[in-house]
């Protein structure tokens, strides 16, 4: 009877530590399956960047608008991207024509579903939300 009962207590500890694997392996699984959506969002973000880079304000054309500094927030929710943009003036006169230039180029990028553009005046444009390589194209 106590072979038995040893032999039993030795199978249940292999079965817990079987179970205690194969929770481990499943929750690395969807680990890695979290890291990859990350990535995958990452890439995207990424690509959307290089096609705004793309848009010019025709009044400044030898900055895009990313380099620029208006585009203000890129949010990617499962495929669908909206993107929040300033203008470098209330009154600019092409405001349509870059709203609509910057959905097309979004709208390049593989794998994305919907988008939505976004125009904001809040906080105001100033030359301080420029990249460094925007400044030192105008010498600024």
């Amino acid at each position: 009877m106590d072979d038995f009962l040893e032999h039993a207590k030795k199978e249940q500890e292999e079965l817990n530590e079987s179970m205690k694997e194969s929770f481990r392996q499943r929750d690395e699984r969807k680990a890695n399956e979290i890291n990859m959506g990350n990535v995958i969002v990452q890439m995207n973000k990424e690509d959307i960047i290089k096609e705004l880079k793309t848009v010019y304000d025709p009044e400044m054309p030898s900055i895009d608008i990313f380099n620029l500094g208006l585009i203000y927030d890129i949010d990617i929710k499962d495929k669908d991207v909206t993107i929040t943009h300033t203008l470098t003036s209330m009154f600019c006169p092409m405001a349509d024509e870059i709203g609509k230039n910057i959905k097309a180029a979004v709208e390049r990028v593989k794998d994305v579903g919907k988008v939505k553009v976004v125009l904001t005046h809040t906080p105001p444009f100033t030359k301080e939300m420029m990249s460094e390589e925007a400044r030192l194209t105008l010498n600024l």
